[in-house]
């Protein structure tokens, strides 16, 4: 009999899961689930009076896996693009001013001392206290750290509330003190106990990637699509329509149970125009958020829902403005600015999209996005819409000294959209996956269990795919076994 698998939730983690189901047994009969009215989650493009409006992420990194495979697998390699290399820079707003980030930064780690000594972001002490991390012995206590201890210990309290601070706030939107090294960055823990330090093992692996074949490097960098972000979730969609996915939008689904009789499967109740039903499918995939998740597997896992409720999540905003280029006072060489925390402003982060990408806004236009909300500064979302595009003129007057007319402004909302992997939180997915794996044809997948980006949401519906496949073999080879003979 061919058998049923639902998918709750249409973001690029449920896409990538039924792409990956349908192409390991196309014999599957796929049915998407998505309470909105269209597919993608916080990937949406707009495009808006000739501009290019991301209202969610605006590219994917391209040396984590997932992101460039399946741009691959669906044919959209030659429509991959890079940031516009002239602008290549970025800044920090510091004490009130813009000041260039170093070069010498690979993710959170300097790599190269000497941009970074040159670098007015650091006081001269603070510069002594980053070169310290040579010398300091690693830390040989095996329990996790927070992000902020872990870095303060190595490179000090100045490079990282000035330097490293800002970079992780736009990445997670938390607080570096309850961040979990282990979950978030554990490759920095990895070079202090493998090379003796952080800088040691960035120079490591510069060295090794110096030495590969430039053909077989991998790579590198943030990349999106021609037209945006949206290609991936079109192109995604088009082909499983194709593969004979069926995708039900508007669709808020409520109660799994199991089915009656000890059966392998679940009954899914749905509600959709008013009218409720319940269906009945053999596997089951919820690949919404950690919260939406919980009702779900309150009836089924509770073990796994108790835990779930407790993921926290912050709730941030991102506001686009755009204006006559006329109006600049300076050009806009480079892709934008992160705010440290202390500097105790509600915009953590400002992105010149018109400068970052090619055709992003129409000529003579300027084209911008600022994000608000990250972990314990999150009291401006509190305000309306227009509260927070007056917010976002300020800061340009304020930091960029640009008293502008808008072209065009949207605001976009994220309620509860990030979640935290604040300490403890690999032990909390463990704990998760291992209900999960007492019960069997049902996984989970979303930007809540092992990375929060674009890549890390496609190995996670991908690998929800795997392991619910795994268990139809499974439950097929054990139907297969002869019963034992019974001795009369």
């Amino acid at each position: 009999m061919k058998r049923r698998v639902a998918i709750v939730g249409a973001g690029i983690s449920g896409l990538a899961c039924a792409l990956r189901l349908h192409a390991i047994d196309p014999n599957l009969e796929i049915v998407v689930f998505e309470r909105e009215g269209r597919v993608g989650g916080k990937i949406l493009t707009e495009r808006i009076d000739g501009f290019t409006v991301e209202a969610g992420p605006d590219a994917f990194l391209a040396s984590k896996r997932g992101g460039l495979s399946l741009s691959r697998e669906l044919g959209l390699e030659e429509r991959m693009v890079s940031p516009v290399p002239k602008h290549r820079r970025s800044f920090v707003l510091s004490r009130g001013r813009l000041v260039a980030l170093p070069q010498g930064l690979s993710g959170l780690v300097p790599s190269e001392l000497k941009p970074i000594l040159r670098s007015r972001l650091l006081t001269p002490a603070g510069k002594v206290r980053l070169t310290m991390d040579l010398v300091i012995p690693p830390r040989t206590a095996i329990e996790d750290e927070s992000l902020a201890t872990f870095i303060r210990r190595r490179l000090g309290t100045e490079t990282y509330e000035r330097m490293i601070e800002p970079l992780l706030s736009g990445i997670y939107a938390g607080d570096g003190e309850r961040l979990s090294l282990a979950a978030t960055f554990p490759q920095l823990r990895a070079s202090e106990l493998t090379h003796g330090g952080i800088i040691k093992g960035a120079v490591a692996q510069n060295q090794e990637r110096a030495s590969r074949d430039p053909a077989q490097s991998p790579r590198t960098g943030f990349l999106s699509f021609e037209t945006g972000m949206s290609e991936i979730v079109d192109r995604a969609l088009d082909v499983a329509k194709r593969n004979g996915v069926r995708f039900v939008l508007g669709a808020d689904c409520s109660r799994v149970r199991a089915e009656p009789g000890g059966q392998p499967g679940y009954r899914l109740a749905v509600s959709r125009g008013g009218e409720d039903q319940v269906e009945s499918f053999d596997g089951l995939v919820i690949a919404v958020p950690a919260w939406a998740a919980v009702p779900l597997l309150r009836d089924t896992v509770p073990g796994a829902a108790s835990v779930l409720a407790r993921f926290e999540h912050v709730s941030n905003a991102l506001i686009v403005i755009a204006f006559p280029e006329s109006q600049l006072t300076r050009p806009l060489h480079g892709y934008g600015y992160v705010v440290p925390r202390v500097e105790q402003r509600d915009v953590m982060a400002m992105t010149w999209v018109s400068s970052k990408w090619t055709g992003r806004a129409p000529e003579g236009q300027v084209l911008i996005r600022a994000f608000v909300g990250r972990a314990g500064q999150t009291a401006a979302l509190e305000g309306n819409d227009e509260s927070l595009v007056q917010l976002t003129l300020r800061e340009l007057k304020e930091v960029l000294r640009l008293d502008v007319v808008p072209t065009i402004t949207r605001v976009y909302r994220w309620n509860r959209g990030m979640p935290q992997y604040n300490m403890g939180h690999l032990d909390r997915v463990n704990r998760v996956e291992t209900e999960l794996a007492r019960t069997p044809n049902m996984e989970l997948a979303g930007n809540y269990l092992h990375g929060v980006g674009i890549p890390d949401c496609i190995v996670s519906g991908e690998a929800a795919a795997a392991n619910l496949l795994a268990d139809f073999r499974e439950q097929a080879r054990q139907a297969s076994v002869p019963a034992s003979p019974v001795a009369n």
